[in-house]
């Protein structure tokens, strides 16, 4: 009996320790389960700083959880608030198969994990939670016993939702389960933001790239040191510098003259971190010579601290060659109104200075001494028309009436002249094209032309004695088309067929300013005193004058060769033949004649002359003055004019409304034009239009005489 209490003292103290074990097994499952917790929270956290493709991560989380939980059925989802679209890129499911492009709508869909997104916060469904929600069709698939729920959230805005499921225990999952699924979500949240981070830095890299690579200019990126660290593809195809070519290497493209201004502007830029801009000249690996206008700004890094600079290197090199032709023509536009201008005065005072030689020889002892006075001032004022010649055919007012005509004719006509004009040693080749179509020009101007470039590359060729080189001259023609491709290489050219003639010599040669200048009227590279510099200015002007253009290619000691390109005639005309010369005699006559003539001293020296061809003269100042003479003399007088000699440039009235009005009153009215230069009355652009009669100041007796007769006996051309 005593023992009893005893025996129920031990089994009390037995049951008590049991319990005590029972704990204690209970608390080292816990805390096993807590390190184990632990570790997979820190492997997990560890995997979200080294892993960054998103789908790998997934997978890793999954495999620790499931170590972990024994996790049979997990899903990660993540919403586009933009597109109002659930997209589930990991999905790990016993039942229900589902694959990576699974999307839902979620304006449209009623489903547990648009729920979770629009509530926000963590969802933990038991069975007759789910079953109820599967009633109201709100559960798609397979309806499982447990569901937890966890939203992604960055920035307190849900990304996504990250939820696991059993489909066999309604307790398989406890509340700590959705405590270790909350801080996982934290975890997934936060990979998938550092995720778009990555790829919004790589997109924007790629952009930067791409807009690098776009750019059809050289583009560098530098770093502080002034390495470049970064070529687009532009560079590298303009310079020939590869970055490797450039690895620690200071700008090896900058010129020792452009260095000094280009690294002050490089510490001007750091300095105050303004854009710079600036024209300057860089180096291609060939040491080739480019014009650059410099575009460059710093770079900073994310903390706002200057990281280096980048630079656009734009290639100016043509638009500064176009701008100074651009500028050259605008010159010599300017200087051929100016050389138009003289010329016209000049012409003036020519017809009267010769013209009254002419009248006082008239009848002269020719061995008497005021005979040869007056004979040197009339070869003096032949000379004088040469030059004004010249600088109305540089200032494209020269008039001239075009034919079509035979190029190669016109050469080998000229050849024996040539011969005449150069040294003996001087061998002259041509290079004739016998296939080259016809041309419109007046033939006295392509002579101009050939004489003119002939005679500059003898002098080239003389200066060039000494240096062993051949002493030759080459004429050369043929055809050619200019196309889109030909203009942009030959500034100033228009599209178009063209006949081509060209002179080359063996001569000295210019350097690039001489070439450049060569086509000013009275440049010239001869001692002073030798040559009037309006040869080369001749063929420019007549060139021109006929929607040509001419190129020179020269290099000091290489020689030179101009090359005339002439538009192709268009017309079926038949080739001008030209004619002999007519007498020199004076043809008089006995009709009435107006001159209408604004300067003085020419309208007296013409009057002067028609009288002693016997012509009834009078005489008027302008065109106005004209009109009411002519109406005084056919009302009042009876006289019936048979002749109007005309200026065409005159103030209140030109020359061609003058002929109109007179014309009106009288149908037989004869008229003969005149003019020192071209304007646009009866010329266009110096070509004579046809059935009218001219004749160019300065003028002689002799012509005058026969042109008047010419046009009173309806002779004209």
């Amino acid at each position: 009996m005593d023992d009893k209490p005893e025996y129920d003292d031990l089994k009390t103290k037995c049951d008590e320790l049991k319990e005590k074990i029972k704990t204690l097994e209970i608390q080292i499952a816990e805390k096993q389960r807590s390190e184990d917790i632990d570790r997979t929270l820190i492997k997990i956290a560890n995997s979200v700083y080294t892993t960054s493709n998103l789908k790998e991560l997934y997978a890793i989380i999954y495999d620790y959880l499931d170590e972990l939980m024994d996790l049979p059925n997990l899903y990660i989802a993540q919403f586009d608030k933009k597109k109002k679209l659930i997209y589930f890129p990991f999905y790990v499911d016993e039942y229900d198969g589902h694959e990576d492009s699974l999307v839902e709508d979620i304006t449209k869909a009623n489903t547990l994990t648009s729920e979770v997104i629009l509530a926000a916060k963590p969802l933990f469904l038991t069975q007759d939670m789910l079953l109820k929600r599967k009633k109201e069709n709100r559960i798609r698939g397979t309806v499982p016993k447990i569901w937890l729920g966890v939203p992604l959230k960055i920035k307190r805005e849900v990304i996504g939702v990250l939820a696991v499921q059993s489909y066999t225990d309604p307790e398989y999952f406890t509340k700590k389960d959705l405590k270790i699924l909350i801080f996982i979500a934290d975890q997934i949240a936060f990979a998938i933001e550092r995720r778009q981070i990555l790829d919004d830095l790589l997109e924007s890299r790629e952009q930067l790239m791409s807009v690098f690579k776009a750019i059809p200019d050289p583009v560098v990126l530098y770093n502080m040191r002034g390495f470049p660290i970064y070529l687009n593809h532009a560079f590298k195809k303009k310079f020939g510098w590869n970055l490797e070519d450039l690895q620690n290497k200071t700008i090896p493209f900058v010129p020792e003259d452009q260095k000094e201004i280009t690294f002050a502007k490089i510490k001007e830029l750091y300095r105050y971190e303004k854009p710079v801009r600036m024209e300057t000249k860089r180096l291609t690996r060939n040491n080739e010579i480019f014009d650059i206008y410099l575009n460059a700004a710093v770079v900073k890094n994310k903390d706002g601290k200057l990281a280096g600079m980048v630079v656009q290197l734009i290639d100016i090199t043509e638009k500064n060659r176009l701008e100074k032709q651009l500028r050259q023509a605008q010159k010599m536009e300017s200087v051929g109104v100016l050389a138009g201008g003289v010329a016209h005065d000049f012409n003036n005072l020519l017809t009267v200075i010769n013209g009254r030689a002419d009248i006082a020889l008239l009848g002269m002892d020719e061995t008497s001494l005021l005979y040869k006075h007056l004979n040197e001032i009339k070869k003096a004022g032949k000379r004088a028309e040469n030059l004004t010649r010249q600088l109305l055919a540089f200032s494209r007012k020269q008039i001239y009436q075009p034919r079509v005509v035979d190029l190669n004719k016109i050469i080998f006509q000229l050849n024996k002249m040539f011969l005449r004009l150069i040294s003996e040693n001087i061998k002259i080749k041509l290079c004739i094209n016998d296939d080259i179509p016809p041309i419109k020009a007046d033939s006295v101007q392509i002579e101009q032309i050939l004489i003119n470039l002939v005679v500059n590359a003898r002098d080239a060729i003389m200066e060039n004695t000494g240096h062993g080189s051949e002493m030759k001259i080459t004429i050369e023609t043929g055809r050619i088309i200019i196309d889109d491709e030909s203009v942009e290489k030959r500034p100033g050219a228009k599209k178009g067929s063209y006949v081509y003639f060209s002179v080359s010599d063996t001569g000295t040669g210019m350097d690039e300013e001489t070439r450049e200048n060569i086509f000013e009227p009275f440049f010239t590279t001869k001692p002073e005193g030798v040559g009037t510099g309006l040869g080369l200015a001749t063929v420019y002007g007549i060139v021109k004058q006929n929607k040509g253009f001419v190129y020179v290619d020269s290099e000091l000691k290489q020689g030179s060769s101009f090359k005339v390109y002439w538009p192709v005639s268009d017309t079926e005309e038949n080739f001008f033949q030209t004619r002999s010369d007519g007498s020199a005699s004076i043809l008089k006559g006995d009709e009435t004649i107006l001159i209408a003539e604004d300067n003085e001293g020419l309208r007296l020296f013409a009057r002067e002359a028609l009288v002693k061809m016997g012509y009834r003269v009078y005489e008027a100042a302008n065109g106005r003055k004209a009109v009411e003479l002519e109406k005084f003399m056919r009302m009042k007088e009876k006289i019936k004019i048979d002749l109007l000699l005309t200026d065409i440039i005159m103030p209140e009235m030109g020359g061609r409304e003058l002929a109109d009005l007179l014309i009106k009153e009288n149908p037989d009215l004869r008229v003969l034009f005149t003019s020192g230069y071209t304007d646009n009355q009866i010329v266009h652009n110096g070509k004579l239009k046809s059935k009218l009669n001219f004749i160019q100041k300065p003028f002689t007796i002799q012509a005058l005489s026969e042109k008047i007769r010419q046009v009173l006996e309806n002779k004209a051309e």
